[in-house]
């Protein structure tokens, strides 16, 4: 086959370079007799750390090319700090809105903590997993990222049902299929 040699010089030239990363054991090197795994991991072989790209790097190399672990480090970091204090001040919303008789009332609070809802699990969820990745210097591993995953797409799926659940009752009004006024029915 012609994808094993080149496939086989392109894993010799990483574990040369030193950018075949540790992060991933269950990669086999033996091209032969485990191809599946080669092509499991391909993302992995096409990746090639800044550090390693020549002088004369075009632009789109220099895009492609992975940051190096410390700039890795470094991102969690911004990262783990951004998402505490966003799922900080979502948790200071929902308190204060759940804490007060009269902003419970509030058809519109009761809106609002719903729609905070998506981006407090996204937000605690980022600077858990972020917070982990920067701790273990490296990423934590394959469920970290099929959890990583999971929570991006509630978290966006989530706020734009939320938008649609707001959009939906603004827009009958304003057709005239509801009538006009303040809602008064309560969730709570």
């Amino acid at each position: 086959m012609v994808i094993q040699p080149i496939l086989s010089s392109r894993l010799n030239l990483l574990k040369r370079s030193g950018d075949f990363r540790n992060s991933f054991p269950a990669v086999t090197i033996d091209v032969e007799s485990d191809i599946f795994a080669i092509s499991f991991y391909r993302n992995m072989l096409d990746t090639v750390l800044r550090s390693a790209l020549l002088p004369n790097a075009t632009r789109y190399d220099l895009l492609r090319a992975a940051p190096g672990e410390a700039d890795l480090r470094l991102m969690w970091l911004a990262w783990a700090i951004t998402s505490s204090l966003s799922g900080a001040a979502d948790s200071t919303i929902i308190l204060g809105v759940l804490s007060s008789r009269t902003a419970r009332s509030s058809v519109f609070n009761q809106y609002l903590v719903a729609l905070i809802i998506p981006d407090l699990v996204l937000s605690i969820s980022c600077a858990m997993s972020c917070a982990l990745n920067h701790a273990n210097n490296g990423y934590v591993g394959p469920a970290m990222c099929e959890f990583q995953s999971f929570y991006v797409v509630f978290g966006v799926a989530g706020a734009i049902y939320m938008n649609a659940l707001g959009v939906f009752p603004a827009h009958a009004q304003q057709q005239n299929h509801m009538p006009a006024g303040p809602a008064t029915a309560s969730a709570w």
